[in-house]
């Protein structure tokens, strides 16, 4: 959960782990596909929506090295 409108960005701390946000799992609501986090330049922002309970995509940044 969250509260309405408060915002999330998503990064990698490291090169070791790559990170899948997966649309439709949980409470994700993404812009149509997975993202995966695979550099550290990598960002996605998401902002929760109260009214349906859902963190959903703004932007993502897809910054492979």
């Amino acid at each position: 959960g969250g509260i309405d409108g408060m915002m999330l960005v998503l990064k990698l701390d490291n090169t070791h782990r790559v990170i899948t946000i997966k649309d439709g799992t949980g409470n994700i609501t993404l812009s149509g596909s997975d993202f995966l986090l695979t550099d550290p330049e990598d960002r996605i922002m998401l902002m929760y929506d109260s009214g349906i309970n859902k963190w959903c995509e703004i932007s993502r940044s897809d910054n492979k090295a």
